[in-house]
């Protein structure tokens, strides 16, 4: 895997998105609120390397935007994995996964949260 861009450890909770084609559907736009509430982004380049890459969208600079190239290695299970050991780099303790086509609001992804953390100590899977 390569190295993910620097992003600051203290993001705790992060979502992981594996991206195929261009990062410009209304799916990924709709990803910068998560960003503006607090919430990391680990976003995983999955095309592969013929392809070129995903076309950067304006949040991807955001210091809490982590961006992994996994060139397509595995699939999108590949690129599930690649993001979440990059998560776990950064410190992530809780971690959603979202594909490009999926989306969640800061008050879903919070009201996951708050499930999380009704239960400190137990390993969940919501």
């Amino acid at each position: 895997m390569d190295r993910p861009d620097a992003a600051p450890e203290t993001r705790q909770h992060r979502v992981v998105v594996p991206l195929y084609g261009p990062a410009t559907g209304p799916a990924v736009q709709a990803l910068a609120p998560l960003l503006e509430a607090g919430f990391g982004l680990v976003l995983v380049d999955n095309n592969p390397v013929e392809a070129g890459g995903v076309v950067r969208w304006p949040a991807s600079d955001h210091p809490d935007c982590c961006w992994v190239r996994n060139a397509n290695r595995g699939g999108i299970a590949g690129g599930f994995n690649s993001g979440v050991e990059a998560a776990l780099a950064l410190g992530a303790r809780t971690i959603t996964l979202l594909d490009q086509d999926s989306g969640i609001t800061p008050a879903g992804l919070q009201g996951l949260r708050d499930l999380l953390e009704r239960y400190p100590g137990e390993r969940l899977l919501v």
